[in-house]
């Protein structure tokens, strides 16, 4: 025997082993560690929901606070429209039955009945939520842009730019005017 009661066989199978029985040991180790992410329950994950919800006036201050920074804008002032609000695409149940019949004059009746509803997930406090597939963003359908510096065509040109690419509405739906002192 050999460094306090080991045997030698055992010290030559942890030997031959040895790496193996590292990646054992650390992923046990790693198993112990408690994880960062957590499921939510039904009820937090609501509320993370209304949390995501589109607020256009948040997002008109997003991009006052970017337009402001660059060069010759000056205070700015955005305005956005749209053409659609924030829409939620639900999980839906369909179910389609056909019956037979045979009607007065000895025929048949075929009959297609099409049920649809909604998927309806229950809450640990009793309470009951929808699923929710997707949610669809507002589209925008025109923008006005109030700035100190819009006497510069290069300046209108970044801001058009800019609106653009964030929002997709095209050129011709985007005005840049001047802001009076």
């Amino acid at each position: 025997m050999t460094l306090k009661g080991i045997p030698d066989n055992l010290l030559k199978y942890i030997d031959k082993y040895k790496f193996i029985i590292l990646i054992v040991v650390v992923g046990i180790l790693l198993l112990m560690i408690p994880s960062k992410t957590e499921v939510q329950p039904a009820s937090n994950a609501a509320m993370d929901a209304a949390d995501m919800e589109f607020s256009v006036e948040a997002f008109e201050k997003k991009l006052e606070d970017a337009f402001s920074k660059i060069d010759g804008v000056g205070k700015v002032k955005v305005i956005l429209t749209l053409n659609a609000g924030t829409e939620s695409v639900f999980a839906v149940e369909q179910k389609k039955s056909v019956s037979q019949s045979q009607n007065a004059q000895g025929s048949d009746d075929v009959n297609q009945n099409d049920e649809s509803k909604i998927t309806i997930i229950s809450e640990g406090g009793g309470g009951q939520s929808p699923v929710t597939v997707k949610r669809v963003y507002p589209e925008f359908k025109g923008a006005v842009i109030i700035c100190e510096g819009a006497d510069n065509a290069r300046v209108r040109l970044n801001l058009s730019e800019a609106v653009c690419c964030l929002t997709g509405i095209t050129y011709e739906n985007i005005t840049i005017t001047k802001m009076s002192r």
